[in-house]
């Protein structure tokens, strides 16, 4: 009688796990069509699909490529606008030259853009454009910087856009529910593989043959995996305790009180 193998999915990480629950339950759904399974293959797709939107959420811990795109925009051409005044300094003309004094007196204030946070470059654009926008309309003209300042205007405007868009998925970021939903999905897992294996045995594996042959082919490969780093674990366990890197002394416990 096939019946679907035992799998320690807590030792899988997360990517480990979900890769093999998405396959599994694409699997699931192309061959079992069962009107009588539907509700326990509805119940694994749900803590299957919740698993994979909370993995998926947590990349809003880190910039999104919508960031990134339009801080190296605005970037890019803060550093041509830049480039272009540190050039003006050394215009023919004097009062040319000392418009440009000053426009390069406001670039130094706030400093450059490198190895910043993404909100302190847009901190640093807004407010450089600020000056610059301040600066007389004779000293604007005098080095054609209304172009520059829409060039720049447009892209940090994008940028702060994009900061928004992200700041609305973070806020919508829940702490703790990646461990949430893995903890039901592994629930879900367990009682899924308990029905389809208890159906086998009822209805006659014939039924499930498919399934639990792609399943096990799957959880072989898996197993192979945590037996390897089981074995490497307990390898360099062995080299830290052989190397006298291991203290095996007992620690005291702490008193409530001190805690």
């Amino acid at each position: 009688m096939r019946t679907i193998s035992n799998l320690r999915v807590k030792g899988l990480y997360n990517n480990e796990l979900l890769g093999y629950l998405l396959r599994a339950l694409s699997c699931t759904e192309a061959l079992i069509k069962s009107e009588d399974d539907k509700p326990m293959v509805d119940a694994f797709r749900n803590a299957v699909l919740a698993y994979d939107a909370a993995i998926k959420q947590r990349l809003f811990k880190h910039e999104t490529q919508a960031v990134v795109d339009a801080g190296n925009r605005a970037q890019q051409i803060y550093r041509g606008f830049v480039n272009y005044t540190e050039s003006m300094l050394h215009h023919p003309r004097a009062e040319k030259a000392k418009v440009a004094v000053k426009v390069k007196d406001i670039i130094d204030k706030y400093g450059g853009l490198n190895h910043l946070s993404v909100n302190n470059r847009y901190a640093i654009l807004y407010s450089v454009l600020q000056d610059v926008n301040e600066l007389s309309s004779d000293d604007q003209a005098s080095l054609y910087l209304s172009e520059w300042i829409e060039g720049l205007t447009l892209a940090t405007e994008e940028f702060r856009l994009a900061l928004d868009v992200q700041n609305i998925e973070r806020a919508r970021y829940q702490k703790g529910l990646v461990k949430e939903t893995r903890l039901k999905a592994e629930e879900a897992y367990a009682v899924f593989t308990n029905s389809v294996n208890a159906c086998a045995i009822l209805k006659g594996d014939e039924c499930y043959d498919n399934l639990i042959d792609n399943l096990n082919a799957m959880i072989s490969v898996l197993k192979t995996t945590l037996k390897a780093r089981s074995t490497r674990s307990e390898n360099n366990k062995s080299k830290d305790e052989a190397e006298g890197n291991v203290d095996t002394t007992t620690p005291e416990v702490e008193s409530e009180s001190a805690a």
